[in-house]
């Protein structure tokens, strides 16, 4: 399952913003903004969404405090594009309570996965009620063709929060249509039973809280997303998984069969630079070789290395629980190592303790050996939107700035992916004259003058030695390139 379609108003710094990632929506999209103009919020409000209703009070968000100052309520809505090889998904003797419970005493419900589902959260109000929908999802401006022609809601108050489910489904309840869909959200496998996971910007093996943390084990769904929600939240499993593989090849396990497979994933695929690879493992953790040949522990390599290592680790470890050990380590096999398995990841700050030349090359690497993923990240840097060639590029407008959000297109967008550093930010997406310091500017401007005098024949020496001097330092070799 994909997200074709996100709708986010009045939720924090957000008044209105609207992403469409397309039919084919597998690929690399970047949001791109000033600080404060809501990247984050966006990342988060999906995961939100992504995540079943009934868990959330796990994360200990105050769901009150997200809705825009000043305005009554908020809501985050997603239209999902099902996988063309989805499975329909069933369900099967779920016991109805309270008022509906004369509907049926058993459920067993066929989910048609073509048919679009549409899931909402709202925000704001502590009291039970079938909220106003907003907007209206008749509206085509915001689901075009894929307008869902009946909706049913589900409906659950909490304190600081109102959330709803809806979807289009012609035949629930053994074909007997109702008003409200009575079912916990939980096992609404439709939309909820596919493969997301969210990063934060804070990507570490250890230093997080060990309270917040066991959520990876009593929840493991809500704790793929957990680390966008804190910085106080370490991808702790990461290392766990990678030695708990090696000691089930040890005893000889089925699991631990794909060890080998996993350390020529990260060895061979080119993720690291500079030659540097896994060297060995054993029950106390990872060391790795650099280029130069010295052995670093895992937990000795810089903040780049270890953000980038903890990410993909978690990655895969979170896939083989989603879809199993066997089916993942399979299909990278099979395939030259790369899983073609689908889903959602959200990443914030993607770009965070890389250097120019990975930030070039991060989402290559993803998309090339993830390929069926629709991978969503933030940035402040342009380099991460080189690999939106398969995918988009979307601005955040800074507050009080009175420029619009949205995507951005045409030459701007092809500025980022093919041009240089100075020609991406040339465009202003990043700002206006973040290219040079006001010093530079000055100095572009002596520059045209003394041009302006060449040109007649009137500079001289010390002024032709001048310009000579700031025609070095200040002209862009149009190669230039990260």
């Amino acid at each position: 399952m994909y997200i074709r379609k996100v709708f986010i108003e009045n939720i924090r710094s957000i008044t209105n913003f609207q992403i469409d990632f397309g039919e084919n929506p597998a690929g690399w999209h970047v949001l791109i903004g000033d600080n404060g103009s809501g990247k984050s919020t966006v990342l988060k409000a999906i995961s939100l969404c992504l995540n079943n209703f009934i868990d959330l009070p796990a994360l200990r968000e105050d769901l009150s405090s997200w809705v825009k100052n000043g305005e009554a309520d908020g809501v985050v809505i997603l239209l999902f594009k099902p996988t063309p090889d989805a499975p329909p998904a069933y369900l099967d003797d779920y016991q109805l309570t309270g008022d509906y419970q004369q509907l049926s005493d058993n459920i067993n419900t066929r989910y048609d996965w073509h048919k679009a589902p549409i899931k909402q959260l709202y925000f704001g109000g502590n009291t039970r009620k079938t909220p106003k929908i907003k907007p209206d999802l008749n509206k085509p401006e915001l689901f075009g063709d894929d307008t869902p022609t009946e909706n049913k809601f589900k409906t659950v108050a909490s304190p600081g929060g109102i959330f709803s489910y809806s979807m289009e489904h012609d035949r629930i309840f053994r074909g007997e249509k109702v008003e409200q869909i009575v079912l916990d959200i939980r096992y609404m496998i439709g939309v909820y039973e596919s493969f997301s996971a969210g990063y934060g910007p804070f990507r570490r093996f250890t230093g997080g809280n060990a309270e917040k943390e066991q959520i990876y084990k009593v929840n493991p769904r809500l704790g793929a997303h957990l680390s966008l929600f804190g910085e106080d939240v370490a991808l702790s499993e990461a290392i766990p998984f990678i030695t708990g593989m090696y000691i089930k090849k040890l005893e000889g396990k089925s699991e631990g069969k794909y060890f080998l497979s996993f350390i020529d994933f990260i060895n061979k695929s080119g993720l690291l630079p500079h030659g540097t690879q896994i060297d060995k493992v054993d029950s106390e953790g990872v060391v790795f070789k650099d280029g130069n040949g010295l052995e670093i522990d895992i937990f000795q390599m810089s903040d780049g290395y270890r953000s980038v290592l903890s990410l993909t680790f978690d990655l895969i470890r979170q896939l083989t629980r989603f879809y199993g050990t066997e089916t993942v380590f399979r299909d990278l096999e099979k395939n030259n190592y790369t899983i073609l398995l689908p889903g959602v990841v959200l990443i914030d700050e993607v770009d965070a303790h890389l250097h120019p030349t990975w930030q070039t090359r991060i989402g290559f690497w993803f998309t090339k050996f993830f390929p069926q993923i629709q991978f969503i990240v933030t940035t402040h840097s342009p380099l991460i939107c080189r690999a939106s060639e398969q995918g988009s590029i979307w601005r955040l407008a800074a507050p009080g700035s009175g420029q619009p959000s949205g995507e951005i297109t045409g030459t701007d967008k092809d500025k980022l992916i093919f041009g240089n550093i100075l020609d991406a930010y040339g465009t202003e997406v990043f700002g206006q004259q973040v290219a040079r310091s006001e010093s530079s500017q000055h100095k572009m401007e002596r520059l045209a003058t003394l041009s302006v005098k060449s040109s007649f024949g009137k500079l001289n020496q010390e002024e032709k030695k001048e310009l000579k001097y700031l025609r070095k330092i200040l002209t862009t070799d149009d190669e230039t390139q990260f």
